[in-house]
């Protein structure tokens, strides 16, 4: 019986300052989320181990920069704003080194240059400046080294990222969902037309105001409703300051928001629904056991791509008869 071992797949993070938060399970950024995703397509394979996920972090690519980010004129190109990365202390703490990801030491930074963080006319700490060539050329190295490091496919650690797939495609030559965002024209073929989609966010407000670089092109806009957790307890605020979530609140909260969300879109039923943040997998059970309905997330996304590139155990290597196995 074949057993080919399983596809690394390559994770690309937010850069962020240092923190000591702690990752639920189903947060794409703790490898133990991805354990047994393999599995589940791929029966009689290994599990899926913290060797086959590889996560890399792009110098001066930050939020901010993120969801400024869309390509121009070719797929291959695109469009970054100026990043910024606020430390306190000084430059040789060792908060202000640069976590690359994985395995890997943390390095000293290499911005554009640095400026005081000023508060109420005193420093408190340090601002790093990235140019938007600098992370570029960054990003472009992080893709160029997850090609090297022999990841047979991609997605990343933040669903924002869905507006440099077509990028990232490009540059990784491998194949690529950045977010489960890409998911939605399949989706929406799955579901009869009068269904709409509930997309959960970790904040309702940014989604919206980026959903032009966000959604796929030719997505109905009407067939999806947008449902943000900024305010749910636990999970919201904690999300956007990066530090730790409180999972029995969250889910609660979140069950909850779900619950509102179906009684605002009615009429209109709702088909599936779909976690565009990648820490929402740990409350994904919870949601089908509530509403009975198919929940879509980053580890959905990343059962697909390592299906399509692993070689399956239970097929063997050629074509043949059901009765010569």
């Amino acid at each position: 019986m074949l057993r080919p071992k399983t596809p690394r797949i390559g994770i690309v993070r937010l850069d962020q300052p240092r923190t000591a938060k702690t990752a639920v399970l189903g947060d794409l950024v703790a490898p133990q989320s991805l354990q047994g995703v393999a599995p589940q397509s791929l029966q009689g394979s290994e599990s899926l181990s913290q060797t086959d996920i590889i996560y890399r972090r792009a110098e001066g690519y930050t939020f901010s920069v993120c969801v400024s980010g869309h390509p121009v004129n070719a797929p291959d190109q695109l469009q970054l704003t100026r990043g910024e990365v606020r430390i306190r202390g000084t430059q040789g703490d060792p908060q202000h080194l640069f976590e690359v990801g994985g395995n890997q030491p943390p390095r000293a930074r290499n911005p554009s240059f640095t400026e005081p963080w000023v508060v109420n006319g005193r420093a408190v700490g340090v601002v790093y400046i990235y140019l938007p060539e600098l992370i570029l050329a960054n990003l472009k190295q992080t893709l160029a080294e997850l090609r090297e490091l022999e990841c047979r496919c991609l997605s990343s650690s933040c669903g924002f990222m869905a507006n440099i797939n077509s990028f990232c495609a490009a540059r990784s030559g491998m194949p690529t969902l950045m977010s489960t965002l890409d998911l939605l024209p399949t989706l929406l073929l799955s579901l009869p037309p009068e269904d709409v989609i509930l997309v959960l966010t970790s904040n309702g407000t940014n989604f919206k105001r980026h959903a032009e670089t966000l959604i796929p092109p030719h997505v109905p806009l009407k067939r999806l409703r947008v449902c943000g957790l900024e305010q749910v307890r636990g999970f919201g605020a904690e999300v956007a300051s990066g530090t730790t979530v409180d999972p029995l609140l969250a889910e609660a909260g979140i069950v909850g928001a779900v619950v509102e969300a179906f009684t605002a879109t009615a009429p209109s039923p709702i088909g599936a629904i779909l976690l565009e943040c990648t820490e929402l997998p740990g409350y994904s059970n919870a949601l089908r056991q509530k509403f009975n309905l198919p929940v879509y997330d980053v580890l959905t996304l990343c059962s697909l791509l390592i299906a399509s590139v692993a070689v399956s155990p239970t097929l063997g290597a050629h074509a043949h008869f059901v009765n010569e196995m």
